[in-house]
């Protein structure tokens, strides 16, 4: 593995998962140290060897921000115990950052990502497609009950001669 790809597979790791502050902050840092180490001497597959693999140290980092509680910002949502007593962010939570903006989240689900963003879209058309046949349901159920007493009121209304309107 050469820098560049560590450092992407880095980036990919973070993105989506802390502010991107804080992923540019990381990935310069790893820049610095493998530039630091090839400096010394140590040929870049050996200190890529020394890092390992960047998912884990993209988990670290994202693990131990929440412990530390490194962000910046204001914070709208709420932590819940699970029943290992993790905390966990439920439902919609809102992060804005005076640097990077808003980061928003359903669970674990990142909303302003592409695929969040398709998936929202996807919950939409399928709630809408759920509410129009809920209404189709009804329609067809109710049609066979209401046409008749409109049909036999306005057959009533034309026999009586035509209703308010002699």
């Amino acid at each position: 593995m050469t820098k560049k790809e560590f450092l992407e597979q880095l980036r990919e790791s973070l993105q989506g998962e802390i502010s991107a502050r804080e992923v540019n902050d990381n990935i310069n840092y790893y820049a610095s140290y493998i530039d630091g180490e090839i400096g010394k001497g140590k040929a870049e597959a050996e200190v890529m060897y020394m890092l390992g693999d960047p998912r884990l140290i993209a988990k670290t980092i994202i693990e131990t921000r929440g412990i530390s509680g490194s962000t910046t910002g204001n914070n709208y949502f709420y932590e819940a115990d699970d029943e290992d007593n993790t905390k966990t962010s439920k439902g919609f939570n809102a992060n804005y950052d005076k640097n990077d903006g808003w980061d928003l989240r359903f669970g674990k689900l990142k909303l302003n990502t592409k695929l969040g963003r398709i998936i929202s879209l996807l919950v939409v058309i399928l709630i809408f497609a759920v509410v129009i046949v809920v209404v189709g349901q009804l329609v067809a159920f109710l049609l066979p009950v209401v046409l008749p007493i409109f049909l036999v009121m306005f057959i009533l209304t034309l026999l009586r001669g035509g209703g308010r309107y002699q």
